[in-house]
Parts: C-alpha cells; structure tokens; sequence
C-alpha cells in the first residue's frame, strides 16, 4: 500500500469507534494497536479478515489459527 493510502487506512482505524472499551495506540512508524474484549468471535474474524494483509491480529491464539487456517483454504484454492 503506498503512503498515502497507508495513512488513510491509519485514519480510518484511529478515528472510528470499532468496540465500547476499544484502546488505540498509534506509534511512531505510524503503525496502529487496537485493544478490545469481545465475545462475537465470527465478527472480530471477519471484521479482521476484510483488512486483508493490512492487519495482523496478534491475540488470541485461536484466532490466529482460525485465520491461518482460512488463508491456507484460499491459498489452495488460488495456488500457492
């Protein structure tokens, strides 16, 4: 993604409300952490996946796997 449209996506994650007790943090190489508790597990999996290689969930584990999982069936399908 070039900077620009990097800095759109940044934008578009700081300034939107995504959960009630959201934390954002924005670092300095202008990357974003978002922090919530959630118990709609297909959301936040979708929710994750419609960013594509733009996000990278780092917690929970299972979730990982599940998306890991996910981008394994697609690489199959698409080729490797």
């Amino acid at each position: 993604m070039g900077n620009a449209g990097y800095c759109t996506f940044c934008c578009c994650i700081c300034e939107r409300e995504w959960h009630k007790n959201l934390l954002v943090a924005q670092h300095e190489d202008g990357s974003v952490l978002l922090k919530f508790s959630s118990n709609q597990k297909q959301m936040v999996f979708s929710w994750a996946m419609g960013f594509g290689d733009s996000v990278t969930v780092i917690k929970p584990e299972r979730l990982r796997e599940e998306i890991r999982e996910k981008c394994r069936k697609m690489a199959g399908k698409y080729g490797t």
